[in-house]
């Protein structure tokens, strides 16, 4: 039927278009800019259905995959490693910047200890000077 055919040179047209702008892409590219994928074979095609009477406003690409392959699973594998070794990293580096802050409030607070200590230590060398001279003087 001429509906029949008309959907064939449709699909045709939209079809050698994806196949010949993705040979010019990497996997990464073509899954992680699908809207320019998507403009690209569009105006690819504006030209071959407008010779039909066709116009083609708006391509879904909905789902990419790689039939028999494995690649584009192995492919997200490596990319959830590599977020979560960025992660574990930011983290190390929290902790550590934690530490560093645990470690200064101690020092800081040991410092304080220490100054205390003296002051007492200072007040009490004077009361004794202090009782001792009394005691001498009568």
């Amino acid at each position: 039927s001429q509906q029949a055919t008309l959907t064939d040179v449709i699909k045709e047209s939209l079809e050698g278009s994806l196949r010949s702008i993705i040979g010019d892409m990497t996997i990464e590219q073509i899954i992680s800019d699908r809207k320019s994928l998507q403009d690209a074979v569009v105006n690819s095609t504006k030209t071959d259905l407008a010779e039909q009477g066709l116009q083609v406003d708006l391509l879904n690409i909905s789902d990419i995959s790689t039939p028999g392959s494995d690649y584009l699973a192995n492919l997200g594998r490596a990319e959830a490693a590599r977020a979560r070794q960025v992660a574990e990293v930011k983290e190390a580096e929290a902790q550590q910047v934690s530490e560093f802050a645990k470690i200064q409030a101690m020092e800081s607070i040991a410092e304080r200890q220490r100054d205390l200590a003296l002051k007492q230590a200072g007040i009490k060398a004077e009361t004794d000077k202090a009782n001792a001279e009394a005691n001498a003087a009568g």
